[in-house]
């Protein structure tokens, strides 16, 4: 009975701090990289948490509008006191603030979300990519990644060399060489990871999405159904559970389908 009282706090609580947050996203600040990227990937940033509609993302003009009429500028603000004092000026409850760099070859992106009442960061994220062509395919999994930790679903950290290891990540991947379900449940079988877990599934998502947006409703909901399945013979009721508003988008996106 303790378990079930638990889990249905951490349910609840998970769906009251993301549902209607107001957040402002400063464009990122930018390292060894020209401003317009960061200007351009912030851009993309917002378009893409726009999709969770559990978010409230204040649009760009919006708050250059407000800005200007409070005569404060938003430029150089990077650091967490002033992306609070922007956050109380754009009644926000949060601030998205961040930095892309160029480290050793490689993109790395931070970003930190500010809550505007405490003054504290509260959640981080962090990727790396092997180029800055990555970012325009790429934002689509960062903001994915991003909107799972404000959601309280666990997120697994690979960076660029990760991603383009060959294994069972490419070939979940890859439309030519991706196994059938059964054989990623094998694989996976043995060690229960369930971030790895996710992080494949994801990718099914994604393949899932991708052709959604194409028209292919059947295409997509085979993808879907391999990544709930993948779920279902894998994962413990407990983790299940934890994960249970991954699994319920999953199931919004089927129903969309409309098959």
């Amino acid at each position: 009975m303790k378990i079930i009282i638990i889990s249905l706090i951490l349910f609840f609580s998970i769906n009251g701090y993301t549902e209607g947050l107001r957040i402002a996203i400063l464009d990122f600040a930018a390292g060894g990289v020209p401003d317009t990227t960061a200007k351009i990937f912030s851009d993309w940033l917002r378009t893409e948490l726009i999709n969770n509609k559990k978010l409230i993302i204040i649009e760009r003009s919006a708050m250059t509008s407000i800005m200007k009429e409070q005569a404060f500028s938003m430029s150089g603000c990077t650091d967490t006191a002033c992306a609070v004092e922007i956050g109380k000026i754009l009644s926000a409850n949060k601030m998205l603030i961040g930095s892309i760099q160029m480290w050793e070859n490689k993109i790395v992106i931070n970003a930190r979300l500010v809550d505007v009442e405490k003054g504290i960061a509260e959640i981080a994220h962090r990727a790396s990519y092997n180029s800055v062509k990555d970012l325009d395919r790429e934002v689509v999994n960062f903001a994915q990644d991003l909107s799972s930790r404000i959601e309280g679903i666990p997120v697994v950290m690979r960076d660029a060399d990760e991603r383009n290891d060959s294994g069972k990540i490419d070939a979940a991947l890859s439309d030519d060489t991706k196994p059938k379900t059964h054989d990623i449940v094998l694989d996976f079988e043995t060690d229960g990871d369930i971030n790895s877990i996710i992080y494949v599934v994801k990718n099914y998502v994604i393949d899932g999405d991708i052709c959604f947006k194409k028209k292919n409703f059947s295409c997509a909901r085979d993808e879907y159904i391999k990544g709930l399945t993948i779920i279902d013979k894998i994962l413990t009721s407990d983790q299940k559970n934890k994960i249970g508003i991954f699994i319920k988008g999953i199931q919004t996106r089927i129903e969309k389908t409309g098959l």
